[in-house]
């Protein structure tokens, strides 16, 4: 299954919690024999909106990062619904904050089941 994941407001890589959280969980999903496309927050070493493969993944886990902050996330849906029109995700996961939600518009409006995931 190809999975689209968004944590917008999360640097990936980075050093808090919810970085190494999207981190695992991606790999988790591999492991299982997902590929996953993760839309993430800036991390350490800048934006790079073109997908960069994450380590321990052989390249089944993609990254993308995008510089904003959590309350500015919803003014990423024009780039995420690229991205899922590009990646052809079977589903939709984000990591819910305040202020998320465009993975979900995205997921909607490519007719796509969705996964809310609250921390």
């Amino acid at each position: 299954m190809r999975i689209l994941y968004v944590a917008a407001g999360i640097p990936v890589p980075g050093s808090i919690g919810g970085s190494t959280h999207v981190i695992e969980v991606s790999r988790g999903l591999v492991a299982l024999g997902h590929e996953v496309l993760v839309i993430a927050g800036t991390n350490a070493e800048g934006a790079r909106s073109e997908p960069w493969a994450l380590s321990g993944t052989e390249g089944r886990a993609l990254v993308c990062n995008f510089p904003r902050r959590q309350a500015l996330a919803l003014t990423l849906l024009p780039a995420i619904l690229r991205l899922c029109a590009e990646f052809q995700p079977d589903a939709v996961m984000e990591r819910y904050y305040n202020l998320s939600g465009a993975g979900l518009i995205a997921a909607r409006r490519h007719g796509l089941p969705a996964l809310l995931e609250v921390n």
